[in-house]
């Protein structure tokens, strides 16, 4: 006999990675300032040498009627070379993303709604697409939620965490989205995140060094 249907197994598969993702250390006794870096002994070197750390990773979860689902998680941790007050100055103006990242056309914020518009042409999947996404602007110090409420991706939820560690800024970024299949395979789809997401923090640390 059969107790679960088609799907549920990797339902549970993901529910149980999303509650190793919220367990860490920067989500579950989130510090402003902090003396050690929350990660492996390797990975806190690599980072304490100024690389920056991103992943991502998609999985397609077969649905009934033959209607799939993808899910993504998304991973970013990197060492400002500046105090967190000098990075978020410029990181902070959303509204003039389109000036530093080439891939952005378009870009506005709305304060009173705090919602980013940001219409992008996107590398590796050619195509355009506008991001509507729901965050305060972060100035300073602490965890801060984000999310997308309208638009490609809908429903996706995360955390920006900013600390910092000897004088420098610790920012690390996570997201997680579950919903109908977007139509890009898992390969292309997480290839497309893995590029922008490396493309985005590497450029947004280079540029905010600077006033």
């Amino acid at each position: 006999m059969t107790f679960f249907r088609k799907g549920t197994m990797q339902n549970i598969k993901f529910l149980i990675l999303l509650i190793f993702i919220s367990s860490n250390p920067l989500w579950s006794a989130y510090k402003t300032k902090i003396n050690k870096l929350p990660y492996s002994d390797t990975m806190n070197k690599k980072i304490k040498n100024g690389k920056i750390l991103t992943s991502s990773k998609v999985k397609t979860i077969e649905g009934e009627k033959e209607k799939n689902f993808q899910s993504l998680e998304i991973w970013s941790a990197g060492l400002h070379k500046k105090s967190c007050t000098y990075a978020m100055r410029k990181l902070s103006l959303y509204e003039n993303y389109q000036d530093f990242l080439s891939y952005v056309d378009a870009s506005s914020y709305d304060e009173k709604k705090e919602i980013i518009f940001l219409g992008l042409s996107a590398p590796i999947i050619s195509v355009k697409f506008d991001l509507f996404l729901n965050i305060p602007r972060i100035k300073k110090e602490g965890s801060y939620d984000f999310s997308f409420n309208q638009g490609f991706l809908k429903g996706l939820k995360g955390k920006i965490n900013i600390s910092t560690f000897k004088e420098r800024c610790l920012i690390e970024t996570t997201a997680h989205w579950y919903g109908p299949h977007t139509g890009y395979s898992s390969f292309i789809f997480q290839t497309f995140l893995d590029t922008i997401l490396d493309l985005t923090v590497k450029k947004l640390f280079r540029i905010s060094t600077t006033y």
